[in-house]
C-alpha cells in the first residue's frame, strides 16, 4: 500500500481568542498610518507599490537576554531551540505540511537588548501570517523527541566543523577580541548538553508573554484601514500587562590595547589569514555612521591598489567599518588580510603603511568622489525598497532619528578632512588587535 502522509487538519489556532478592537487610526510618519489597538499595541502601516503582492512585518520590544544573569547564559543564548518543537497543536513537520500552498512565515528572536518578530507574506495569506504570529507569542510547543534529534544533528555538524582549520582561527579571534568572554565564544558540542529544554521554553514564554511593549511595523502592498480588523483580531488579542521593560548594558567589550596573536597551523593548502581590528568610543549619529562607512570603502580601494595590483600579495583585502549602538557606542575598522605565509610579514607592513597614510593624508579626492557617487545611487535605489522604509520607520520610533530627511545633505557634506579625522580617532585610539593563523613557512 502506498505510504499515506498524515496531515493535521485542525485550524492553526485551536481556540480563537477574544478579539481586540481598533482604538484609533491616525496619520503617521513617512506617509504611514498608526493603528492603536485596544490592548495598547501600536502598529505602523506604510502602503507601498514597490513589490506588488508582498507584505513585510516586524515587531520589536526592549528587554532581551540582558535582563538575566550571565550564569544563565547557557540557557539565554539558546532560546532559539524552542522553535524545533513547533507551535500550537502542530509539530514543526506538521506545520510545514499545513503551510503547503501558502506564502506566509513568521520567526522570533531574543537578542541581548530586545525581542523581535519578523515575517512576510503575499496579500492573500496576510491573515495566516497573523495567525502564525499569535501562535509564536502564545503557544510554543514542547517536543522532546524533535528537540533531541535536532541537538544530535547539530552536535554532528559541530564536530565536523571542528576539523576545519578556520574553526581554530575563529576561536582564537573570539578569545583575543573579547577577552575570552563567555558570550563571545563559539558554542561547542559539549555545550549543547548544558541546555535545559524546559528552562528555555520558560524563558521564551517570559520574553513573549506580555506584548504590551511590542511595537509592530508593516510595509508593503496593504491598506491600513483594510487590514485593521485583522490586526485587532490577532495582535489585539495578545495578552498584555501595564508597564514596559527596558534593557541592561551587558559587559561585553572589545579588548583595549595593542594585542597580537598569530599562530601557526599546518594546512593542506598553505595559507595565512590575519584580522586587524581597531576600535574607539564614538557617538552614534548619521554623520559618524556614514563617515565610518566611507572610510572603509576608500581603504578597500587603497588596498586593492597597493596589495593586489602593486604587490600581488592578495586577491583582495576587505575592509569593514562599523558604528555600533550597543552595548556601547563604538566605531571599529576591521581589515582582513588573506595572503601566502611567505608574504605575510611584508603584506602586514603594507597594511600598517596604509593605516598611516590614511591618518596623515586622508583619502584621495577621486576615491572620495567615487564613494559618494556610489552611495547616492544606492540611496536612490533604496528609496524604492520596502526594507528601507521598514528601517526608517523603526529608527524613527525606536531612536527618534529622522535620517531620511537629512541623508543626502549629510552625505554630501562629508569632506576628506572629516574622513581623515575619523581615521585618526580610530587608528590612534591605542586599540589594535591583530589575530590570525598561518601555515609554517617552509
Amino acid at each position: 500500500e502506498p505510504l499515506k502522509e498524515e496531515v493535521n487538519n485542525e485550524p492553526l489556532i485551536a481556540k480563537m481568542p477574544k478579539p481586540g478592537k481598533v482604538k484609533k487610526i491616525k496619520d503617521d510618519k513617512y506617509g504611514a498610518k498608526l493603528i492603536t489597538l485596544s490592548n495598547g499595541i501600536k502598529v505602523h502601516v506604510k502602503k507601498t507599490d514597490f513589490s506588488p503582492n508582498q507584505i513585510s512585518m516586524m515587531g520589536h520590544s526592549w528587554g532581551g537576554t540582558s535582563l538575566y544573569s550571565l550564569d544563565e547564559s547557557d540557557q539565554t543564548e539558546n532560546i532559539g531551540w524552542v522553535s524545533v518543537g513547533g507551535w500550537g497543536n502542530f509539530s514543526a513537520t506538521e506545520l510545514n505540511k499545513k503551510m503547503a500552498g501558502k506564502q506566509a512565515s513568521i520567526g522570533t528572536g531574543v537578542g541581548a537588548e530586545s525581542e523581535t518578530v519578523s515575517g512576510g507574506c503575499v496579500k492573500k495569506d496576510f491573515e495566516t501570517m497573523l495567525q502564525l504570529a499569535y501562535l509564536h507569542f502564545t503557544a510554543p510547543r514542547k517536543d522532546i523527541e524533535a528537540y533531541n534529534s535536532a541537538i544530535q544533528r547539530s552536535k554532528a555538524n559541530m564536530k565536523n566543523a571542528e576539523l576545519q582549520p578556520t574553526t581554530a582561527l575563529q576561536d582564537t579571534i573570539a578569545k583575543v577580541v573579547y577577552n575570552n568572554h563567555k558570550l563571545a565564544l563559539r558554542t561547542k558540542p559539549e555545550d549543547l548538553d548544558k541546555i535545559n529544554y524546559d528552562r528555555i521554553i520558560e524563558l521564551y514564554r517570559e520574553r513573549f508573554a506580555d506584548a504590551d511593549d511590542f511595537e509592530f511595523f508593516i510595509v508593503g502592498d496593504c491598506d491600513a484601514d483594510t487590514i485593521a480588523p485583522l490586526l485587532a483580531k490577532y495582535l489585539g488579542a495578545l495578552p498584555t500587562k501595564k508597564g514596559s521593560e527596558s534593557y541592561k548594558i551587558i559587559d561585553l567589550k572589545m579588548a583595549d590595547g595593542i594585542i597580537t596573536n598569530v599562530f601557526e597551523k599546518h594546512q593542506e593548502t598553505p595559507s595565512a589569514l590575519v584580522l586587524f581590528l581597531y576600535h574607539t568610543p564614538m557617538k552614534y549619529n548619521l554623520k559618524n555612521a556614514l563617515t565610518v562607512s566611507m572610510l572603509d570603502q576608500v581603504m578597500d580601494m587603497m588596498y586593492t591598489e597597493s596589495v593586489r595590483e602593486d604587490e600581488g600579495g592578495a586577491y583582495g583585502v576587505p575592509v569593514r567599518g562599523g558604528l555600533s549602538r550597543y552595548p556601547q557606542e563604538e566605531a571599529s575598522i576591521q581589515i582582513q588580510l588573506p595572503t601566502a605565509p611567505e608574504k605575510r610579514a611584508k603584506m602586514t607592513g603594507i597594511v600598517y603603511q596604509g593605516v598611516e597614510k590614511m591618518v596623515n593624508e586622508g583619502p584621495k579626492a577621486e576615491d572620495l568622489q567615487k564613494v559618494k557617487e556610489y552611495m547616492l545611487r544606492a540611496h536612490e535605489e533604496d528609496l524604492k525598497k520596502n526594507g528601507y522604509w521598514m528601517g526608517e520607520m523603526m529608527n524613527y520610533v525606536l531612536y527618534g532619528e529622522d535620517n531620511d530627511a537629512i541623508y543626502v545633505d549629510t552625505l554630501n557634506s562629508i569632506t576628506a578632512a572629516d574622513i581623515q579625522e575619523v581615521a585618526r580617532q580610530i587608528f590612534r585610539s591605542g586599540n589594535r588587535i591583530a589575530a590570525g593563523m598561518t601555515s609554517p613557512v617552509e
